[in-house]
Parts: structure tokens; C-alpha cells; sequence
């Protein structure tokens, strides 16, 4: 407890936060003097309420916000962000190089030099097969999203 002579106030600041929505009594007793040792006489006693708790609210609209926390779940940084299930495999080609669960390989026995280039959340190929290493049984979902040019032979799904 403090006292500002200046503005005649006693600041009472416990040492733990108070509960939100509890009633709390404050009792200034009797025996407290002023400065010139008269006491009050008579114990001063005055309750009050604390304000409800506050609404939760929860924002997270960022990779690094969602990546803060710990589960067996995916993280979609596209749009604004959302978790799902775990994926058996997922990939926002988010930087530079391909992930080692892909392989790329010469489409149709072409002899060229495959490639593929990751930039800016996508994977351009060209004359390449890109697959997954893994094999996946019946009941997985697959779900892509491509660009065609007006070329042939241009193919996105199982195969």
C-alpha cells in the first residue's frame, strides 16, 4: 500500500492478480493515523467486483503463427493459413529445391536432361515425369492444382 500526499490517495496493489469476476472487500482499520498520529477511529470497509474475463480469441493467419505449436498435423501457408490432418505427403514447393520424397525423371525415354524448377509456390517441368518415391494404397486422396499450356501430352494425376 502506498500513499501520494500531492493527491491524497492510497494505491493498494497486492502482490497477486486479482480473479476476473470476484468480489473483494477492502478494510482500512480503525488504528490507522494520519500524519499527526490521529488515528481513524472507525474501520473503513468498501468491497468491489472485478471486470468479467475477457472473450478468447484466437488468430492465427501465418505459417509462423500455426507453426508455433506441436502436433501430428499439416500447415497450409496458402490463403490465410489452416491446419488440417496429417498428410502422408505434403508439399507448398515453398523454396527453391524440390523435396527428396520426388523424383524426377525423362518422360517417354526422351534424352534430355530432366529438371524441374521450384520457385514461388509451384514446380515447372518441362519433357520431366515428377513422382513421389512413396507408394500409397486405396483410400488416400489426391488433391493438385496445375497449370496446361496449349502443348500435348500434359498429364496431373495417377499414372
Amino acid at each position: 500500500m502506498t500513499y501520494n500526499s500531492v493527491l491524497a490517495t492510497v494505491t493498494i496493489d497486492p502482490d497477486a492478480d486479482l480473479a476476473f469476476a470476484t468480489t473483494y472487500t477492502v478494510t482500512v482499520a480503525a488504528t490507522v493515523a494520519d500524519l499527526a498520529g490521529n488515528p481513524l477511529g472507525t474501520p473503513n470497509t468498501w468491497t468491489f467486483t472485478t471486470e468479467d474475463a475477457p472473450p478468447i480469441s484466437l488468430t492465427d493467419t501465418t505459417i509462423v503463427d500455426f507453426g508455433a505449436g506441436a502436433g501430428d498435423c499439416t500447415v497450409w501457408p496458402s490463403g490465410d493459413g489452416a491446419v488440417s490432418l496429417a498428410a502422408s505427403l505434403s508439399d507448398e514447393f515453398s523454396g527453391t529445391a524440390l523435396n527428396p520424397v520426388w523424383t524426377v525423371s525423362n518422360w517417354q525415354g526422351l534424352y534430355n536432361t530432366p529438371s524441374a524448377t521450384v520457385n514461388g509456390g509451384s514446380v515447372a517441368v518441362n519433357d520431366v515425369l515428377l513422382a513421389t518415391s512413396g507408394f500409397y494404397q486405396a483410400g488416400h486422396v489426391f488433391e493438385a492444382r496445375a497449370t496446361f499450356g496449349a502443348d500435348t501430352y500434359q498429364h496431373l494425376g495417377f499414372g
